[in-house]
């Protein structure tokens, strides 16, 4: 969903707690690409996650 989508239904999600695994040092204007996936779901919480995007 996008923050629009979010927005006209007027609901939004935070992250609670996250985690990094560094698998190597990057640099300046290195590409980088991050995941994250709905690991698990209840009807309190969410542990979100989307496969990897690049984001720059």
């Amino acid at each position: 969903m996008s923050v629009d989508d979010y927005l006209d239904i007027g609901v939004a999600m935070v992250a609670k707690r996250h985690e990094l695994n560094y698998i190597a040092a990057t640099f300046a204007n290195d590409d980088l690409i991050i995941g994250t996936w709905i690991e698990q779901m209840t009807i309190v919480s969410t542990v979100n996650a989307i496969p990897n995007h690049p984001i720059c």
